[in-house]
């Protein structure tokens, strides 16, 4: 089961959280406080990883290996699941993600097949939360080590969504997520 925690922030005189129910950027005055606050261990090392990216480790060559055409066309299907429930039921798609599926060992496996598929290479900027979510769905390490955040630039409103697993990003291919303040994370309980 996967489970959100908040991650207040104060910029320019305002504090603001990403919704754990709505995934919606929210504006406060008051630091808000609520049960979703409650940040572990793994989350604050994830933190710490987005305060200081150069310590991440990182690497732009993928995983070696390839699924089986079976096992790709069930990533396919869980991804196209993803696409439909979209980003505006991100609750739900929180749940779908929690119901596991572990098809890698790791998550840098998980995101190696998800960027081939077709959707992730055409739309790959507007898709990093079913990216992430399918990836915290399908490796088996996530459930132990990783963390996923959502996070945005309040100036513009923009979010990214990243995954942070023991020390690493696992997703060969962004390096955008060093921008973007996380303001929500995501882990499996």
């Amino acid at each position: 089961m996967l489970h959100a925690v908040r991650l207040p922030v104060e910029f320019e005189g305002f504090w603001w959280t990403i919704s754990p129910l709505t995934g919606s950027l929210l504006r406060h005055v008051y630091k808000p406080h609520s049960l979703f606050d409650d940040i572990n261990q793994k989350v604050r090392s994830a933190l710490e990883i987005c305060e200081h990216p150069f310590n991440c480790e990182w690497s732009p060559i993928p995983s070696e290996g390839r699924l089986s055409e079976k096992n790709f066309r069930q990533l396919n299907q869980m991804h196209d699941r993803l696409l439909w429930i979209g980003n505006n039921h991100f609750f739900l798609s929180m749940l779908y993600a929690g119901l596991k599926r572990n098809i890698f060992a790791t998550t840098k496996e998980a995101m190696s097949e998800i960027a081939l598929i077709p959707e992730q290479a055409i739309h790959r900027d507007e898709r990093c939360l079913q990216r992430c979510l399918l990836a915290a769905k399908t490796s088996e390490s996530f459930k132990q080590n990783g963390v996923l955040l959502i996070g945005s630039i309040p100036d513009d409103g923009d979010m990214h969504a990243w995954i942070i697993e023991s020390d690493s990003q696992p997703d060969h291919m962004d390096r955008g997520w060093i921008n973007y303040i996380p303001m929500l994370a995501i882990v499996e309980s």
